[in-house]
């Protein structure tokens, strides 16, 4: 099901290389590691889970993403079809976009036609006529959006529970880096609470953050500048 719709996505995929069966909750990390290493360095693991609250959400995906290094994609199992019903067309399509994501795959593009002939037209000093305009040229300019050089960034602050004064707060700002607007950087950050206060909404080290990803950005460009920033928070 879904090799079948992520190849008429554009995907090139193949059948999975093995699928195990973890039950013991107790060795689940070990088992799961183990795993990892037969298959000699995967791209991702899909995880299926009977529900939401699924014990082992939580311990694999803190494997995956602190010690391995490595995206996973988890999936409850009745939007596989188990238990009787068929799948969804539309949660299948779902689930491969999600994982083309986790892939650093492009779900989306801004479509040249949605550009205006005006921004164009700067960009080469004269009209543009969509019509005769071939993409493939378009496609180069891609990174000019709006007609100039643009970076979209956006920053969150994630809290724990109210009232938790262990767990800390987790800071997190995203840039893009690519012509098409459709791949971003990332950096996180963790955040402790001061002393007799609640969390901090403020992100302490954005200018850290700003800096590494206008540098990635820079590389990512053939060391282009932007000249604007749209900064969502």
């Amino acid at each position: 099901m879904i090799c079948d719709e992520a190849s008429a996505m554009g995907m090139r995929v193949k059948f999975p290389k093995d699928m195990r069966r973890l039950q013991q909750l107790h060795c689940l990390q070990q088992e799961f590691e183990k795993f990892y290493n037969d298959l000699q360095n995967p791209q991702l693991i899909m995880v299926i889970v009977e529900n939401k609250g699924d014990q082992s959400y939580r311990i694999l995906k803190k494997i995956g993403d602190t010690q391995l290094k490595m995206p996973t994609s988890f999936v409850i199992q009745k939007n596989l079809g188990f238990g009787g019903q068929g799948p969804k067309p539309t949660v299948i399509h779902n689930i491969v976009r999600k994982l083309n994501s986790k892939l650093d795959g492009t779900n989306e593009i801004l479509h040249p036609k949605s550009k205006q002939d005006a921004n164009l037209g700067a960009i080469f000093d004269r009209p543009v006529n969509y019509r005769t305009y071939q993409h493939k040229y378009i496609s180069k300019f891609y990174f000019v959006c709006f007609g100039l050089q643009i970076i979209f960034m956006g920053a969150d602050v994630t809290h724990p529970a109210p009232g938790s004064d262990v767990h800390p707060s987790i800071a997190a700002v995203v840039a893009s880096c690519d012509p098409r607007v459709s791949i971003y950087n990332v950096e996180v950050r963790v955040q402790k609470h001061r002393e007799g206060t609640q969390a901090i909404e403020q992100i302490m080290d954005m200018e850290d953050c700003a800096h590494k990803l206008l540098l990635k950005f820079f590389h990512a460009t053939n060391e282009k500048k932007p000249e604007r920033i749209v900064f969502y928070r």
